[in-house]
C-alpha cells in the first residue's frame, strides 16, 4: 500500500529531483518487500484498508505473523512496521479508534532498534492522535518524531512532524499559534518531491484558520486541498476536508452552500465506509439543527455501530449532543 501510494506523488509535470528518485527507489523496495511479507505473513482478513475499482469499498487485511519478520526494505525501512502504521490510520476511519492506537503502538515496539522506522512510527502515532482529535498526544508524538528525524536526517518525517506539531499548537491556542510552523512543514514536504497526503496537511492548516476565526483563509486553503483530490483517485481525508469547508462557508454566511457541502461530506464518508468520519459529520449536523429529531436519530444510530472508542473526543461529543437535545 505504501509503495503504491508513494509513487502517485511523483508527477511528471513537477520533474524529478534527488528526493523524488529516492522516494521512487524506496517505493520499488517496498514492492519487493511487500511481496515477500504478503506471501509469508498475511493469513486472514483483519484491519487494513484497500479500495475496490470504484474507490468505494474498504476491505480489511493486516499481517498475522507467528514470528515477526526481520526483513528490511530498501534504504532500511522495515516493511512490517509500515504495514502496522498504514493499518493504524485506516482502522480509525473504519470506526475502530482504539485498535488504531494499538496498531501504532505495535509499530513503535517493532521499530525500537531502528532510527528511521522509529521516527516514522512516532510520526504515524502523531497522525493517529491528530485524527482522533487528541491534541496534546499528537504534539508529544510529533515532537519525538521531529527529534529523531533531525538526528537521522529524515527530511520527509521532519516536514510532516512539523505540520502536526503546528496543528497542535494552533488548536491549543485557538488559532493564534501554529500557522507558521504548518506552512514551514508544508514547504519542506514539497521540497522532498512528495505530494502524497498534502491535501490532508492543507486541511490541518484550514482547521487552524477556523479555530482562529479566519474563515476566508480557511476556505482558500480547503478549496486548494479539494482541487488537488478531484479526479478518480479516492482520498481518505476527503470527507473531513468537505466538513471543514462547510464550517468555513457557514461562518461567512454562505448557509445554503454550507449545507450542501456538509451533505457531500456525509456522502463521502458513507461511500468510503468511514464510520469515524460519519459520526463527526452527523454530530455537526445535530449541533447545527438541535431541534431536529432526524439528526438526533442519525447520531444515535452511528453511535450504536461503534464497538470501541467510547472515551474518544468524537464519541463523547456525540453523546453530549444527544443528551442535550433529548
Amino acid at each position: 500500500l505504501e509503495a503504491m501510494g508513494m509513487q502517485e506523488p511523483l508527477r511528471r509535470d513537477n520533474g524529478f529531483n534527488r528526493g523524488s528518485w529516492a522516494v521512487l527507489l524506496l517505493a520499488l523496495g517496498y514492492v519487493a518487500a511487500s511481496i515477500f511479507i504478503v506471501s509469508r505473513s498475511f493469513r486472514q482478513p483483519s484491519d487494513g484498508w484497500l479500495f475496490d475499482n470504484n474507490g468505494d469499498l474498504p476491505t480489511a487485511t493486516a499481517p498475522l505473523t507467528d514470528e515477526p519478520s526481520p526483513l528490511l526494505a530498501a534504504f532500511g525501512e522495515n516493511a512490517e512496521v509500515g504495514c502496522h502504521l498504514w493499518s493504524a490510520r485506516a482502522t480509525w476511519f473504519l470506526g475502530k479508534p482504539d485498535t488504531a492506537v494499538e496498531q501504532a503502538e505495535e509499530a513503535l515496539v517493532l521499530a525500537q532498534d531502528h532510527s528511521y522506522g522509529l521516527a516514522q512510527a512516532h510520526l504515524q502515532m502523531a497522525l493517529v492522535r491528530q485524527i482522533r482529535a487528541e491534541v496534546a498526544q499528537a504534539r508529544e508524538s510529533a515532537s519525538e518524531s521531529l527529534r529523531l528525524a533531525a538526528e537521522g536526517g529524515h527530511g520527509y518525517q521532519a516536514a510532516v512532524a512539523s505540520v502536526i506539531r503546528g496543528w497542535s499548537a494552533g488548536m491549543e491556542s485557538q488559532g493564534v499559534d501554529g500557522v507558521d510552523e504548518i506552512i514551514s512543514g508544508l514547504n519542506a514536504h514539497a521540497e522532498t518531491g512528495a505530494v502524497m497526503d498534502r491535501p490532508h496537511y492543507l486541511g490541518l492548516l484550514g482547521e487552524v484558520h477556523l479555530a482562529g476565526n479566519r474563515p476566508d483563509d480557511a476556505e482558500s486553503v480547503l478549496r486548494e486541498a479539494m482541487a488537488s483530490i478531484d479526479g478518480e483517485r479516492p482520498f481518505f481525508y476527503e470527507a473531513e476536508l468537505r466538513r471543514l469547508l462547510s464550517w468555513a462557508l457557514r461562518a461567512q454566511g454562505e448557509t445554503e452552500e454550507a449545507e450542501l457541502t456538509l451533505r457531500s461530506a456525509l456522502d463521502a464518508a458513507r461511500r468510503q465506509a468511514a464510520l469515524g468520519m460519519e459520526l463527526r459529520i452527523a454530530s455537526d449536523r445535530l449541533a447545527i439543527e438541535e431541534g431536529s429529531a432526524d439528526a438526533r436519530r442519525d447520531v444515535q444510530a452511528v453511535l450504536g455501530r461503534f464497538g470501541e472508542g467510547r472515551d474518544t473526543p468524537d464519541f463523547l461529543r456525540a453523546q453530549e449532543l444527544v443528551a442535550r437535545t433529548g
